[in-house]
C-alpha cells in the first residue's frame, strides 16, 4: 500500500490538515513525499505523519529512497505525539544511499518541511512496519555495509566520510582525510574521477585512472524540473576524459538541441578548458554523424544564457582502439551503434555485409534525414533488408511527402535499388504497402536540388504467406492483422467488407493516429463498421484537440464515405459534446493539413438500442445516454447500463462522490456503483471525506452482484474517514443506503485505483 504517491492536489486533506494520522501493522506501508518520484517536490511544506503500532511491536523505518536539498529541506523524526523540531530525535537532510532507523517505539512521527526554493532533488520513500518488541531490541546495524550511529539510525557505508554530517553527533565525519579544490571547497568522495567537473578548475578528475577500452560516458544538457523538456538556465557543465596513450574516442550523438548561437557545447583536446584547444562548437539542432576524437585526452563543456528553452542534448564518448574499427572506403569511421542498422553509413554497404536476417514479426522503422522537419536538397539514403528463406519482407510507408515526380521513395531487390525498383512513391502517400519478390529489400530515398518537404517514414517486418493479403482493387498488400480493425488500408476498403457486425452493448474504444502523440500531417483516412439490426452508436470523447477550420473528424450514416449527403456530424477545434449516429452502418473520415501540432482525439463508441436512449431490461425505464458507462446503476436491478463497459486501466485512478457532494445527498435511496478491470488486479479505495448519517451505509464487495451478500467485503458508516481498503478482486461493486429520516450529511469523496 502506497500512502501519498498521487500529487497532493488530489488529496484535499492535504491543504487543509498539515498531518495525518497512520495504523502501522507487521505487513507495512510505503510513505513517500510529495510528487515522488518525479524531481521537485512541494516547496513551503510542513507536514507530519503520525505512525502508531500495536503496543507489543515497535515502528521500523527503512528510507530506500532519501533526496531532499542539503540544509535547506529537513526530515524531523521524533517519538509520541509532540513534533516540535526540539522533540525530534532525528533531524535528516541531502542524500543518502541507505538509511534505517532501527525500531525503538511504538509512536513515531515524521515531519518534512521544505524551504521556499524549488529543488530538483526527488524526496523520499520509506517503508514503514511494526515489529515484535522482542525482535525489536534484538536488531542492529550491518558492521560489513552499515555505519552505526548512537541515535540507533544505520548509514550505508559510501555516505561515510563525505563531508556532510549524517549521524546526530557527526560520528560519521571524525577522522576523515579531506581532498578540497583550490578554492578551499571540500570534494565528497563520490565526486572523484566521476569525469563530470565538481571543482571550478576540474581538480576533482587529476590524477585518476585512465578509461579503458570499451567504457562509454554519457554528457547531457541538465533538465530544468519546472519544464521537462528543456534545459537549466545559466548552465556552466565540463567533462574531462582521458585514457592510455593509442587510443582514441568515439562521439556519438542521440539528440542535439540547444538555443542557436546562445547555448552552446564545446569540444577540445586535453583535460583543462581551453579556448585555444576547442576543435569544435555547436549550437542549434543537428543531426550529426558520429566522429573519432584522434586523441587520448578531451573535453566537454557546455554553457547556457538566461533563457529558457526547450531543447536536450545526450553525448556518449567511448575509448576505442581505432585499429580495430570499421572505415568506409574512404576513410569516414561508422560508429558501432551504425553496423548492421540496415541503413547504409558507407557508399558501398560495407557496414551492412554480413549481418543477422530479419526474424519473422520483428520490424525496423526507417526516416528520410531531419523527419518531419524537412529532408536536404540532393539526399540519398539506402537500407538493405534481408530475412529467412521461407519469408518475405513487407514495407509500409506510413507517410511519404515529397516534390513529386523529382524526389523518390524506390524498392527493389538485393541492393540493387539505387539502379532498378520494382515499385516507387513521389508526392502524397499514407499507409501503403509493398511485399518483397523475395527473402530482400532494399530502400531507396532520393531528392534533387530544388523543393524539399517533410520526408518519408516507414516500417519494414519480416512476415510469412499468412500474414498478409493482397488487395482485390490495385493488387496492393496488407497484413493481415489489419482486416477488419475498422480502417480502410486497401483502397476501395475490401478489407473492412463481410466483418462481424458490433454487439449490442459493445464498447470500442477508438483514437486518432499516434495519439497521444501529434497526428500525421497531410493526413486522409477513412474508417467504416457495422452494427447488429436494430442498434445505433453512440460517441464520447475524453480528449478532442484537432486544428480548428482546418483539420477535421467527419461521420456519417450509410456504406459509403465519399457520400456527401450522408455526412451526420462535422468536428474540428477542441470542444465538442457527445453524438448519436442513428444508423447501424456508420463511416468516419479524418482528415489534416501540413501544419499545427494538435494531438487528436481519443474517445469510446458504444453500441445502443436504436432509440433515444437505452432500455433497462428489467422495466423497460429509459438510461440517458450520458449515463452509460459511468459506473453507477441506473437499471438498479441489472445494471444494463454498465455491461460490457471500458475496463478501468491500471494506475488509473477514478474519482467518486456521493450525489450533490458536498451538498447533502439524498435520502431514502439505494445506490449502486461498478468497476471491472484486468484479471489479477486488485483494487484500492482511499477516502478524502466521508459524512454519513446514523443508519446510512456504504458497502463494498467483489465480483458483479451487488446483492450477493456472500461478496461483501466491507461496510462504512458515520463520520470517521475510513482507513485505505484492499479489495483483492479485479470486479468490485459498492453501495450507498440512506434511510428516509432527515439529515444534512455530505457523503463521501474517494478515490479508486488498480
Amino acid at each position: 500500500m502506497n500512502i501519498f504517491s498521487l500529487p497532493p492536489s488530489l488529496h484535499p486533506y492535504l491543504s487543509t490538515l498539515p498531518f495525518t494520522e497512520i495504523d502501522i501493522t507487521p505487513d507495512g506501508v510505503n510513505l513517500t513525499s510529495p510528487y515522488f518520484p518525479r524531481p521537485g517536490y512541494l516547496d513551503n511544506f510542513d507536514y507530519t505523519w503520525y505512525l502508531t503500532s500495536p503496543e507489543d511491536h515497535y515502528i521500523s523505518l527503512e528510507f530506500s529512497v532519501f533526496d531532499l536539498e542539503y540544509y535547506q529541506d529537513v526530515i524531523f523524526i521524533g517519538e509520541g505525539e509532540d513534533n516540535r523540531y526540539d522533540n525530534a530525535d532525528y533531524k535528516l537532510s541531502g542524500e543518502y544511499e541507505v538509511l534505517r532507523i532501527l525500531p525503538k517505539s511504538s509512536s513515531v512521527w515524521i515531519r518534512m518541511v521544505t524551504n521556499d526554493n524549488r529543488s530538483p532533488s526527488i524526496g523520499f520513500k520509506v517503508y514503514a512496519n511494526a515489529v515484535p518488541i522482542a525482535e525489536a531490541v534484538l536488531r542492529e546495524c550491518d558492521p560489513e555495509t552499515e555505519f552505526s550511529c548512537k541515535d540507533g539510525s544505520c548509514l550505508g557505508a559510501t555516505v561515510v566520510c563525505d563531508g556532510f554530517n549524517q549521524c546526530t553527533n557527526a560520528a560519521d565525519e571524525y577522522s576523515c582525510p579531506r581532498t578540497t579544490c583550490y578554492s578551499g571547497a571540500y570534494i565528497p568522495e563520490y565526486e572523484r574521477c566521476n569525469r563530470r567537473w565538481f571543482c571550478p578548475e576540474g581538480e576533482d578528475e587529476y590524477y585518476c585512472e585512465p578509461a579503458q577500452v570499451g567504457e562509454v560516458f554519457y554528457m547531457e544538457t541538465p533538465i530544468d524540473i519546472d519544464r521537462p523538456t528543456g534545459y537549466q538556465a545559466y548552465s556552466n557543465e565540463t567533462w574531462t576524459v582521458a585514457t592510455e596513450e593509442g587510443l582514441c574516442l568515439s562521439v556519438y550523438f542521440s539528440s542535439f538541441k540547444t538555443e542557436s548561437d546562445y547555448d552552446l557545447w564545446y569540444i577540445g583536446v586535453g583535460n583543462k578548458l581551453s579556448l585555444s584547444a576547442i576543435f569544435l562548437y555547436l549550437s542549434g539542432s543537428y543531426v550529426l554523424d558520429p566522429f573519432l576524437i584522434p586523441f587520448n585526452e578531451s573535453f566537454v563543456h557546455f554553457e547556457s544564457d538566461g533563457s529558457k528553452n526547450d531543447g536536450y542534448v545526450l553525448m556518449e564518448m567511448e575509448v576505442v582502439n581505432k585499429t580495430e574499427l570499421m572505415y568506409c572506403e574512404k576513410g569516414s569511421y561508422v560508429h558501432r551503434k551504425q553496423i548492421c542498422d540496415n541503413e547504409w553509413h558507407c557508399l558501398d554497404g560495407r557496414d551492412e555485409v554480413k549481418c543477422d536476417p530479419l526474424p519473422r514479426g520483428e520490424n525496423r522503422i526507417i526516416t528520410s534525414a531531419y523527419y518531419p522537419v524537412g529532408y536536404p536538397k540532393n539526399t540519398h539514403q539506402v537500407w538493405t533488408f534481408t530475412t529467412e528463406d521461407d519469408l518475405k519482407l513487407l514495407l509500409q510507408v506510413t507517410t511519404l511527402r515529397t516534390e513529386e515526380n523529382f524526389d523518390l521513395l524506390r524498392i527493389g531487390s538485393g541492393s540493387s535499388c539505387v539502379e532498378e525498383s520494382y515499385a516507387s512513391f513521389s508526392g502524397e502517400v499514407d499507409y501503403r504497402f509493398v511485399i518483397s519478390q523475395d527473402n530482400t529489400m532494399c530502400v531507396f530515398f532520393s531528392s534533387d536540388y530544388s523543393v524539399e518537404n517533410i520526408g518519408m517514414t516507414a516500417t519494414v517486418s519480416a512476415v510469412a504467406e499468412n500474414d498478409y493479403v493482397i488487395c482485390s482493387s490495385d493488387g496492393s498488400v496488407i497484413p493481415v492483422v489489419l482486416q477488419c480493425d475498422f480502417r480502410w488500408n486497401c483502397p476501395a476498403g475490401e478489407d473492412e467488407r463481410g466483418c462481424e457486425p458490433l454487439k449490442l452493448y459493445d464498447a470500442i474504444p477508438f483514437e486518432s493516429p499516434n495519439f497521444p502523440g501529434a497526428y500525421p500531417p497531410y493526413s486522409y483516412i477513412i474508417y467504416t463498421a457495422s452494427s447488429e439490426p436494430g442498434t445505433e452508436t453512440y460517441y464520447t470523447f475524453d480528449i478532442f484537440d484537432m486544428e480548428k477550420g482546418t483539420d477535421y473528424l467527419y461521420a456519417g450514416c450509410g456504406p459509403d464515405p465519399f457520400d456527401a449527403n450522408t455526412t451526420v456530424v462535422s468536428l474540428t477545434g477542441n470542444e465538442v459534446e457527445p453524438f448519436t449516429l442513428p444508423c447501424n452502418d456508420v463511416w468516419f473520415t479524418f482528415y489534416s493539413d501540413g501544419y499545427g501540432y494538435n494531438i487528436g482525439y481519443s474517445g469510446t463508441t458504444y453500441v445502443v438500442p436504436a432509440s433515444d436512449g437505452l432500455v433497462c431490461s428489467e422495466d423497460g425505464s429509459p438510461v440517458d445516454k450520458d449515463a452509460v458507462c459511468d459506473r453507477k446503476w441506473d437499471c438498479l436491478l441489472t445494471g444494463d447500463d454498465e455491461r460490457n463497459c471500458p475496463r478501468i486501466p491500471v494506475n488509473q485512478t477514478a474519482y467518486i462522490r456521493s450525489e450533490n457532494y458536498p451538498a447533502p445527498y439524498p435520502r431514502d435511496q439505494f445506490s449502486v456503483f461498478t468497476g471491472e478491470a484486468e484479471d489479477g488486479l486488485h483494487a484500492l479505495v482511499e477516502f478524502f471525506d466521508f459524512d454519513l448519517q446514523a443508519g446510512d451505509s456504504l458497502t463494498f464487495g467483489c465480483g458483479a452482484n451487488p446483492y450477493d451478500d456472500l461478496s461483501v467485503v466491507a461496510t462504512f458508516t458515520g463520520g470517521e474517514i475510513p482507513p485505505p481498503l484492499t479489495l483483492e478482486c479485479a470486479s468490485i461493486w459498492f453501495s450507498l443506503s440512506t434511510t428516509s429520516s432527515e439529515g444534512d450529511n455530505r457523503g463521501f469523496l474517494e478515490a479508486l485505483q488498480l
